[in-house]
């Protein structure tokens, strides 16, 4: 089952549709789910009974009676006794997408979730794995993409690029890498604990052949296969429904210091247009232009396959590198098509390259699904 196919969208509208039907039956379907902020999370929805249960392994938070209500147009409303869930879209059997305001130990950070089916995943699934991927981050500039390798007992590694990195004046990229540390399945039977990893335990869940992921401190990594050549993947123009997390006028001021900005987050339309070149334009829920026609090329176009930066072309990337000189500032669009889907990302800085700790930057990014 692709993104395209049985797509329902739910929004928070209160109790505008309290006295809706129940959501057409089925099984329960359940779901292991990262969080930007990198809580782990786990969903079971019930269709046939109207009902959402949800539990941040991070901080506790859950509920276990989220009333879902089938509205006249086919869209879902929800109701959250927990106030915390103020967005989601659901794909039956492919992904849950979410938005929650009451992430973190404190209970207090908002972040985009992404939800995969569960399913039995073991150590030794991950042998052979190598995928693109992207990692959407709580902080220190948000975004890294490039290659995630799985190898022999579960252990994996990445090559990527950030390009907060470069604003700050370069240096070692950003790597994910598992070996010395535990891998172990968990006792559900459908992630994988990895032990004392990156100031935490790692979660790792998913479909490594299709779309897989790993919740860390450091954020949500969503991995997806590489594509056979560079070309523009078939079917991908269109328009999309999607969450995203923004954050602008991002700054940390020197070591050790925590990410200041504004965020927002919620639902937005993105727009995949164009035949002979594409380009992705995306708008957020009041109508604020996230991206206007940025076009988008193969990631390889760029050089961004030195050492410590990608390390393949990553077929199945696409990028668009914008420049300003007056005042100085460069903006970097990543883009990519999972499963009939769409995953993106942008950052801005502002300030030459090599600006160092102090300046400021934006971020954004973000998972849709292609509307029929």
């Amino acid at each position: 089952m692709t993104f395209i196919k049985s797509v329902f969208v739910i929004l928070l509208l209160g109790a505008l549709w309290a006295c809706g039907p129940a959501p057409a039956g089925g099984a329960v379907r359940t779901y292991n789910g990262t969080a930007s902020n990198g809580d782990y999370l786990t969903f079971a929805l019930d269709p046939a009974a109207g009902v959402l249960s949800y539990h941040d392994v991070a901080n506790g938070l859950g509920s276990a009676k989220v009333l879902l209500t089938q509205a006249v147009d086919g869209s879902l409303a929800f109701t959250d006794p927990s106030h915390n869930i103020t967005a989601l879209v659901e794909l039956p059997g492919t992904a849950l997408l979410a938005v929650i305001r009451r992430g973190g130990a404190g209970r207090r950070t908002e972040a985009l979730v992404l939800a995969l089916p569960s399913r039995n995943l073991t150590p030794g699934a991950l042998t052979g794995l190598s995928g693109n991927f992207m990692q959407f981050r709580p902080a220190g500039g948000g975004v890294v993409v490039g290659t995630l390798r799985g190898m022999s007992g579960g252990a994996f590694q990445s090559t990527g690029y950030q390009p907060y990195a470069d604003l700050l004046g370069g240096g070692a990229e950003p790597f994910l890498q598992s070996a010395g540390h535990s891998v172990s399945q968990g006792a559900s039977g459908d992630y994988l604990g990895v032990s004392s990893f990156l100031d935490g335990t790692a979660y790792a869940f998913g479909n490594p052949k299709t779309l897989f992921a790993l919740d860390t401190s450091q954020g949500s990594v969503i991995s997806f296969p590489k594509a056979a050549g560079a070309g523009f993947p078939a079917g991908a123009a269109g328009t999309y429904s999607a969450l995203i997390y923004a954050k602008t006028g991002a700054n940390i001021a020197g070591p050790g210091a925590a990410e200041t900005g504004a965020v927002s987050a919620g639902p937005a339309q993105v727009t995949i247009s164009g035949s002979t070149t594409r380009s992705i334009s995306a708008v957020d829920g009041q109508g604020r232009a996230l991206l206007s026609s940025v076009p988008l090329l193969p990631i390889s176009s760029f050089n961004l396959t030195g050492p410590g930066e990608l390390g393949d072309p990553c077929n199945g990337l696409f990028a668009y590198q914008i420049p300003s000189v007056n005042p100085p500032s460069t903006q970097w669009v990543f883009v990519a098509f999972p499963a009939g889907g769409v995953v993106f990302a942008s950052f801005t800085g502002h300030g030459a390259a090599g600006a160092g700790p102090g300046a400021l930057y934006d971020y954004c990014y973000g998972v849709g699904v292609q509307q029929p």
